[in-house]
């Protein structure tokens, strides 16, 4: 249903841009029901190469359990995370990718050397921190930003040791993701800040497992909308 002051729109908002992220690789960071990180553990015990068998082998020694319950607590240890799903195919929520802009902000105009928000008579900065300002003036329109895909290209997987023994690290990636959506604000920023922004966001990433390489992208549309 569309707001009774949808007409003031472009006046509160008047700076709307169509951006696109291409993401050679994206990892998810939903957590999935545990039932299907186990039956996936299991499905791969027939491969005695593979780091989940040497965390079950493991987890074997270290317990003394049969094979069948190793398998389960390694399951248990971490469960699988994905992609958000509905009838439309994977998708990312518009928030996340919001939370993704406010955190390349802080990193590129860190607080007090940035303040957005105008000048003072005198001709001094005013103005609030980019960690304040960017979540009041940049919106991300849609709700749900969609992959484009029904199904992730497949499971990454990492060994892992904690205190409560072997587990496997996994979760659900998709290659060669683009994420097109909508980006409104009432703030004129310049052509140089947002560049800056967004070539500090392509280092960053976005999704799980960043530190690891994921999630790194490249803007392949930037189109401010009439």
């Amino acid at each position: 249903m569309e707001s009774v002051f949808a007409k003031f729109i472009p006046k509160a908002y008047p700076f709307t841009y169509r951006v696109t992220l291409n993401i050679p690789v994206i990892a998810g960071a939903t957590p999935t029901d545990p039932k299907v990180a186990e039956g996936w553990i299991k499905s791969k015990l027939v491969d005695k190469e593979t780091l989940v068998q040497s965390a079950v082998l493991e987890t074997m020694v270290e317990r003394g359990v049969e094979e069948g319950e190793a398998a389960e607590l390694v399951a248990a240890n971490r469960n699988l995370t994905g992609f958000k799903q509905d009838a439309n195919g994977l998708y990312l929520e518009g928030r996340c990718i919001k939370a993704a802009i406010k955190e390349s902000a802080c990193i590129r105009f860190p607080w007090p050397e940035f303040k957005f928000g105008g000048e003072t008579a005198d001709g001094k900065q005013k103005g609030k921190s980019a960690k304040s300002f960017f979540p009041e003036h940049v919106f991300v329109l849609e709700d749900r930003v969609y992959f484009g895909v029904k199904e992730a290209t497949g499971i990454n997987q990492r060994f892992v040791h904690s205190r409560f023994g072997s587990a496997i690290q996994y979760e659900e990636y998709i290659e060669d993701a683009n994420l097109t959506f909508t980006l409104t604000t009432d703030y004129k920023f310049t052509n140089e800040q947002w560049a800056l922004l967004w070539l500090t966001g392509e280092q960053q990433g976005i999704g799980a497992s960043r530190s690891q390489g994921f999630g790194r992208y490249k803007v392949t549309e930037w189109e401010i909308q009439k």
